[in-house]
């Protein structure tokens, strides 16, 4: 369904006819990750991605010459609860370089703590949260020096969602909203993210559940990263960052 983004059904097909069990969707607030497409490939794995839709004014579009582009592939696959699963193919490792990495981190509620050895451009994170009580956790990515632009990526265990905001991720252009998809964590479970950047894109996989992939344009070109709780402190079991290297060295 184009018009309303990328969404899908997971049932069963029997005698010509498909059974829908349960609904999802990749693209909630708009239609911006949309025109999914999917194949099978030779060890067996359904891989899928979608296009991203470009979010800058007509005339820069026209005179750059191109629009859109493609999103990360995802390897999906069933879960033993009859839900959808997701996760960046695996393929992706294969791009880390210069590897950065912390443990065992508190972040107190209320308070921001500055990552000053990292830095959120051409980046892939995996992050580990032990969330305690907190009520909204998570980070903030490319934020400017006068703290003008950012993009927050945050769960919230109140309303049981990941969220990513995008209102300050760019001073001009660009579709400025709050994406945010279901997510309920089960007890005593770690809220697991990987986060990958690059310019204008960026996508959040959490848990093998959920996935947002939101456009962003930022002017600043901040690079900070910041640490939040809120409600209650949370344990940063780890944290890893790698720059991506280019899939096509040419």
């Amino acid at each position: 369904s184009h018009n309303r983004g990328c969404q899908y059904y997971v049932g069963d097909y029997k005698k010509n006819n498909f059974f829908p069990n349960n609904h999802g969707r990749m693209s909630w607030n708009d239609n911006g990750f949309f025109a999914p497409e999917a194949m099978i490939d030779g060890s067996g794995r359904q891989i899928m991605w979608a296009w991203v839709l470009d979010y800058r004014p007509k005339s820069i579009i026209n005179k750059s010459g191109w629009s859109g582009t493609y999103s990360l592939p995802r390897s999906l696959w069933l879960g033993e609860d009859g839900k959808l699963r997701i996760r960046p193919v695996e393929e992706l490792k294969s791009l880390r370089i210069n590897e950065k990495s912390i443990k065992d981190l508190k972040v107190n509620p209320g308070s921001k703590m500055n990552l000053d050895d990292f830095n959120s451009g051409l980046i892939e994170f995996e992050i580990i949260i032990e969330p305690n009580n907190a009520q909204k956790f998570g980070l903030e990515i490319g934020v400017s020096e006068d703290g003008l632009e950012k993009t927050v990526i945050y769960f919230d265990s109140l309303e049981d969602k990941i969220v990513v905001d995008t209102r300050k991720s760019g001073l001009d252009y660009g579709n400025k909203v709050i994406e945010e998809a279901p997510l309920k964590l089960k007890e005593k479970e770690n809220l697991n993210l990987r986060i990958f950047i690059d310019n204008s894109i960026i996508e959040v996989f959490a848990n093998d559940r959920q996935a947002i992939c939101r456009r962003i344009y930022p002017e600043k070109k901040g690079n900070r990263v910041r640490l939040f709780s809120i409600g209650s402190d949370i344990n940063v079991k780890s944290l890893n960052s790698w720059e991506i290297m280019p899939s096509n060295p040419y």
